[in-house]
């Protein structure tokens, strides 16, 4: 209930038309929650071929590079936290940040568990 003379409450817009409701997002998106996805490509199309599914994609990089696409992620993401924490004096949390983790937490986690030491550790010895 509105105050005596205020304008009362914003008027809400009619089903389906605010930009949040399902029916509109998911006619901008071509999908629903009521009706099954439009097929991908199929096995054999170009498109298919170019784009190879997330295992496969995994395994061929391992196959190629030597470690899972994760590890290389991890092991380059630590690489340049390390040098950004010998060459600056930043803070573990805006390391952290830079190079892609949420947070000096996470960071200090992966470091420990990669490289055996905490940042600030790798910091004092370097």
């Amino acid at each position: 209930m509105s105050a005596p003379g205020s304008p009362g409450p914003a008027p809400r817009p009619p089903p389906g038309t605010a930009p949040w409701a399902t029916r509109s997002s998911a006619g901008r998106s071509g999908s629903s929650r009521t009706t099954p996805p439009t097929p991908g490509p199929s096995p054999r199309s170009p498109r298919r071929r170019a784009c190879p599914e997330g295992a496969t994609l995994a395994r061929r990089f391992a196959e190629l590079v030597g470690e899972t696409p994760m590890a290389y992620l991890t092991d380059w993401r630590l690489a340049l936290a390390a040098d950004l924490l010998r060459e600056t004096d930043t803070t573990v949390e805006s390391v952290a940040r830079q190079v892609g983790y949420s947070g000096a937490f996470a960071l200090s986690a992966a470091f420990k568990r990669v490289r055996g030491l905490s940042p600030q550790e790798h910091r004092a010895r370097n």
